[in-house]
């Protein structure tokens, strides 16, 4: 069936979650609904360590090198399957790289815009951890923003 434009209350577990706007949707269009945080799961990101070098002789390149650990624990009395979501930071300067180093446990896909997931299997009350490690290679007469 067509959906028509209109306003929309989202519920879940027979309780309000949150208020949204329906545009025009056509039968076996996809609709992706931002549930907020599930008290059911903790998650928390965290850099690991930052380690800054210069390199080069004539001209000098700045390496600055992150590892991040990306931890998970559901509360749940049943098993779960979730989606881990991180991104990596996508240059579109020439002058700029981005290197991902290590990932563990391996990513499920890796998309153009940086974006990394991991689909993991979490048993009743488990926790669970995802690491990942990149560089940033910059000229250092070059301004780099948005990093941490």
């Amino acid at each position: 069936y067509l959906f028509l434009p209109g306003s929309l209350n989202v519920f879940f577990d027979n309780e309000f979650v949150t208020s949204s706007a329906l545009g025009l949707m056509s039968p076996g269009e996809e609709l992706l609904i931002p549930l907020g945080s599930d008290p059911r799961f903790q998650i928390k990101r965290q850099l690991l360590s930052k380690f800054t070098e210069e390199s080069g002789v004539f001209t000098k390149n700045i390496r600055v090198t992150y590892e991040f650990e990306i931890s998970l624990e559901s509360f749940l009395p049943r098993p779960a399957m979730v989606k881990i979501l991180d991104q990596l930071p996508v240059s579109r300067n020439e002058k700029i790289s981005v290197e991902l180093l290590e990932v563990y446990p391996q990513v499920a896909e890796q998309k153009p815009d940086g974006t990394l997931v991991w689909s993991l299997g979490l048993l009743p009350e488990e926790k669970q951890s995802v690491r990942v490690k990149f560089r940033v290679e910059y000229p250092s007469d070059v301004v780099v923003t948005g990093l941490e």
